[in-house]
């Protein structure tokens, strides 16, 4: 999670593409089948998930042959999203959710912004029906320059609030980030948890031997049974 969420940040400060990228991302990695890389998690063993999200290392991911750097990186955001859904993380989610809020929000800034900049230079029926379509219910008459630049100005003001919003979603994206930093998922927390659950079930699990979606029904039958023996 930690490495993704630092991924998240650094997509930040490149500006809204690669956001909108990592937005559409699920609906295209549906569509992306894999045969020479671990994509499942009730494939791919857990020694080669913890290097992945240790290391990230993922040519770990790679069964045979070779594979391009974009179709690893597909496959391993599939590969963990679909461990987060098993282990039920919330943070992760939480991060998601913030994410495409941001995406959305800075989205919304450079449509407005850019379409102001054309319409104060010249008349645009496409930038009049883009700014009505964000929620800016102006008449836009051109034959009238001044209420014109009025009303466009108007509208630039108003995004400054949109932009305030925005700042709030980051700042609340890196302190989540920042408080994940004190619950760290390292190579020690996977040797100790399965140290635990292998305790809980009986024999000993082996990280080389089991699928990440083994470790993660394990993982979350044994929270369930001590949070059910804490609440008892």
């Amino acid at each position: 999670m930690l490495i993704f969420a630092i991924k998240l940040l650094y997509w930040l400060k490149l500006g809204i593409k690669p956001l909108i990228l990592l937005i559409t991302k699920k609906k295209k990695q549906k569509n992306t089948k894999y045969t020479n890389i671990y994509c499942r998690c009730s494939e791919t063993p857990l020694n080669i998930f913890i290097s992945c999200l240790i290391d990230g290392d993922y040519n770990k991911l790679i069964k045979t042959g070779t594979a391009n750097e974009n179709d690893l990186n597909e496959a391993w955001e599939r590969l963990y999203n679909e461990y987060a859904d098993l282990i039920g993380s919330t943070s992760y989610k939480v991060l998601v959710k913030l994410t495409k809020e941001i995406g959305l929000l800075t989205s919304k800034i450079e449509i407005i912004r850019a379409c102001c900049f054309v319409l104060l230079h010249k008349y645009s029926e496409k930038c009049i029906k883009e700014l009505k379509k964000q929620g800016f219910n102006y008449k836009f008459d051109y034959s009238n320059k001044i209420t014109f630049e009025k009303e466009i100005n108007e509208v630039l003001v108003k995004s400054k609030y949109i932009g305030v919003k925005l700042n709030q979603k980051i700042k609340e994206l890196n302190d989540y980030v920042s408080l994940g930093k004190k619950g760290v998922v390292n190579e020690k927390y996977f040797i100790e948890t399965l140290i635990i659950l292998s305790k809980y079930m009986g024999y000993r699990l082996d990280a080389n031997e089991i699928t990440v979606s083994e470790f993660a029904a394990i993982t979350k039958k044994y929270n369930i049974e001590n949070k059910i023996k804490d609440n008892g």
